[in-house]
């Protein structure tokens, strides 16, 4: 089955000032990022990812989690690896994204990553996300068609939570 693009296309012209990111880089174009765990974690790392491949397009992205669907087709990435160990095998250059927000709570977890990597927060902090055919049949037939994807704009909220700070109160979900 074909996949779904996300929505997001690469810009043809990006100009940026050169900034911390771009002094670490260097010449080094394989570069990695590690966040190994927590899957919506490594989802709202994808506008990082892209950023890094609007900047060096020739660049091959690495990526070390435990949740490696979370990144299925993203073409941003060259590949995906298990360990941060296997990581330093394929690149130079390694930012690592565990605990990064976590030191920063009252910070979004995207500017979080973002001002970690570049020093600063991006403009775009929409993330990628890619579905296969066969990813919208399964959902459809789980709710019984009555979502039409062509038609109507779905939201699906996780509730399930591991850390309390995280908990949506009670009252909030009353609105929803």
């Amino acid at each position: 089955s074909s996949a779904v693009k996300p929505e997001h296309k690469l810009a043809e012209a990006h100009v940026w000032e050169p900034d911390e990111f771009d002094k670490k880089i260097g010449s080094a174009r394989a570069i990695g990022i590690v966040r190994e765990g927590a899957f919506g974690d490594v989802l709202l790392t994808t506008p990082i990812i892209r950023e890094i491949k609007l900047r060096y397009p020739e660049s091959k992205i690495y990526f070390a989690t435990k949740h490696a669907h979370a990144l299925f087709g993203n073409p941003h990435i060259a590949g995906v690896v298990q360990t941060p160990e296997e990581l330093k095998r394929l690149t130079s250059v390694i930012f690592d994204l565990d605990l990064v927000y976590e030191k920063n709570p009252k910070m979004h977890v995207c500017e979080a990553y973002a001002k970690s990597i570049f020093g600063h927060g991006l403009s775009d902090y929409k993330m990628d996300l890619v579905s296969t055919a066969g990813d919208f049949n399964e959902v459809t037939a789980m709710l019984g068609g009555v979502v039409n994807f062509e038609r109507d704009r779905v939201a699906v909220i996780h509730m399930g939570v591991s850390w309390p700070s995280r908990t949506w109160p009670k009252d909030c979900w009353s609105v929803v």
